[in-house]
């Protein structure tokens, strides 16, 4: 057992949003420290139970557990039936489950695009040459000789001083742009930011440029140089075709008659040329201040079809109750979906998911057996949610968000659980957005308990922090935690779990290989484990409310409800 001390109390009753509380609290402990003591939770059967709800996760029988399928059903079910052995309060009042709703809109049948330059033409295979699909609910999107504008990379960024769309008028035009931004493709630190990257480079984020211009369509030529993914055009094709989802709630999209698409770079290529231009020319002219978008001389002409498709799926939901404060909420969080079958695919056809994120379900669940098996039960409750849609868009996350069981400003915080590794012990863990909350001190401290050091994202080009469920949450002010075992292995060294890493971005993630392996050395994934508990533990017995370091955008979402939240118990206190 190890003993750590609480806060200072007198910061915890300036600090608290419901300040009649706190100082009930400071009253009955006068002004001796809290003394809070985390069990030990590591161990055998903790890794034997993990592997155990990992490879039931991970197997065929779960069809990659992608919702609104047989596979989705089978998981909701597994999950909330382990919550009930587990022994947990349903979590959304006497029900498990949170009913999602959700509306996907995929590309239908592929059609060849007919590309023209009054002297010759072009064909474009759908799949092998382009992906596209309407935004809303509409079957058919006819072309007809729509004249073809090369725009750079359809970037509008005021705080760069950078408009591909200046002096230019697309209205019922085709535009076609480069992927990602003008910084990551000259890798100049003095054009955008360089090759970290922008949202400017973000496909939606080109899309949505494109439909406020008032353009008919918008087609990002995919090249696999202009990105740091280790992803291929038959992932990239794969992974679009199965469409773009939306909340059931959300607005339908304005013109629902606008297409998206993405051009593979040999067919890019080709259309260049029958332009008379050169594709690495016209790339480095657009990476370069000045650059005006370019008439091709192309036309294009073909059919788009678009298939719509209505979804019911669940987040599942389990509760231990706090002592004291029960309407307090600690939340552990981990996607419980996958990207399913490909019938397409020869062989295997199946993504099952095991470590993304069959290994995050599992620490979810193991974490409720710790709380849940403990003799005095934390002052604050803690959820246990597994969320859906994540691969969707973190669509079960915003469902949450928006229609939370417990109010998000008494939600204290939330640690989000999504991949981890299983490849043994290291020195280190990996917190993505490092430095942002008061929540990586109590990390720190876990850590230095176990030998261990945190360390900041590896790969700050991906964005990793923006890319799983616990930025809704973080995005409503909630302070939110992502953490992942770390690469510094304890025997085999930094260079070695690097290279683990890489391994498993380049050729195993996403694909029909991310598969449970009883081979897997759970020991890392132990002690990460007994590292989120003790944050989560420490948090659910203090009086303190973690926030966002000062100047992180959130802290003002954050601090803007504490505010409300002080008001309204002051008067209710009157």
């Amino acid at each position: 057992m190890q003993v750590i001390g609480d806060y200072n109390l007198i910061r915890t009753v300036m600090d608290n949003p419901f300040p009649a509380l706190a100082v009930g609290a400071l009253l009955l402990m006068g002004c001796a420290a809290l003394l809070i003591e985390v069990p030990d939770i590591t161990g055998e059967p903790l890794s034997g139970r993990l592997a155990m709800d990992i490879a039931t996760l991970a197997s065929d029988e779960f069809q990659g557990r992608r919702p609104g399928t047989a596979g989705g059903k089978k998981t909701v079910e597994y999950i909330e039936g382990r919550f009930r052995e587990i022994g947990l309060e349903p979590g959304n009042g006497d029900s498990y489950r949170q009913l999602v709703t959700m509306t996907r809109v995929r590309p239908g049948p592929p059609k060849g695009l007919i590309i023209s330059s009054g002297r010759d033409s072009l064909e474009l295979s759908g799949n092998d040459d382009f992906i596209g699909w309407a935004s809303g609910a509409v079957p058919v999107v006819s072309f007809t000789a729509h004249e073809i504008v090369l725009v750079g990379f359809g970037a509008q960024a005021p705080e760069y001083d950078w408009d591909d769309y200046a002096d230019l008028d697309v209205a019922g035009k085709i535009v076609l742009m480069f992927r990602n931004d003008p910084g990551y493709a000259s890798g100049k630190s003095t054009v955008f930011n360089g090759k970290r990257g922008t949202r400017h480079g973000y496909y939606r984020r080109k899309f949505q440029v494109a439909r406020q211009q008032g353009a008919a369509a918008a087609f990002v030529i995919w090249d696999e140089e202009l990105s740091a993914s280790s992803y291929t055009w038959a992932q990239t094709r794969g992974y679009w075709g199965r469409g773009r989802t939306r909340l059931s709630t959300d607005q339908p999209p304005e013109r629902p008659e606008f297409v998206m698409g993405l051009i593979y770079v040999d067919a890019g290529r080709r259309m260049l040329r029958q332009s008379g231009l050169d594709y690495d020319s016209l790339l480095v002219a657009a990476a370069t201040p000045g650059f005006k978008a370019l008439p091709l001389g192309l036309t294009l002409t073909g059919d788009l079809r678009t298939e719509v498709e209505e979804l019911a799926t669940y987040n599942v939901m389990g509760l231990v109750r706090g002592s004291e404060r029960p309407d307090e909420l600690v939340i552990y969080m981990g996607h419980w979906d996958h990207m399913g079958m490909d019938t397409t695919l020869d062989g295997d056809q199946i993504y099952n998911g095991a470590v993304d994120n069959a290994t995050g379900t599992a620490v979810v669940i193991s974490l409720a057996e710790q709380f849940a098996a403990l003799d005095q039960p934390p002052q604050r409750s803690i959820m246990f949610l597994a969320f859906t849609a994540e691969e969707m868009g973190l669509l079960g996350s915003r469902w949450y968000t928006e229609n939370p069981v417990f109010p998000l400003i008494k939600t204290v915080a939330a640690i989000n659980i999504d991949m981890i590794m299983p490849y043994g012990r290291t020195r280190d863990i990996i917190v993505f957005g490092l430095g942002r909350s008061d929540l990586d001190k109590h990390l720190r401290r876990a850590a230095a308990k176990r030998g261990m050091v945190l360390e900041s994202d590896p790969w700050p080009q991906e964005r990793i922090y923006s890319r799983s469920d616990h930025i809704n949450l973080a995005r409503k002010g909630v302070p939110a935690l992502f953490a992942a075992v770390g690469v510094d292995h304890l025997a085999n060294g930094r260079e070695w779990g690097l290279d683990q890493a890489h391994g498993f971005m380049d050729s195993i993630y996403h694909t029909v290989r991310d598969e449970f392996d009883h081979s897997w050395d759970f020991s890392g994934i132990e002690d990460y484990v007994q590292l989120v508990f003790d944050v989560g533990y420490t948090i659910a017995n203090q009086s303190k409310f973690p926030n966002w370091k000062r100047g992180i955008k959130f802290r003002a979402v954050r601090d803007k409800s504490l505010k409300a939240a002080r008001a309204s118990a002051t008067a209710s206190t009157d």
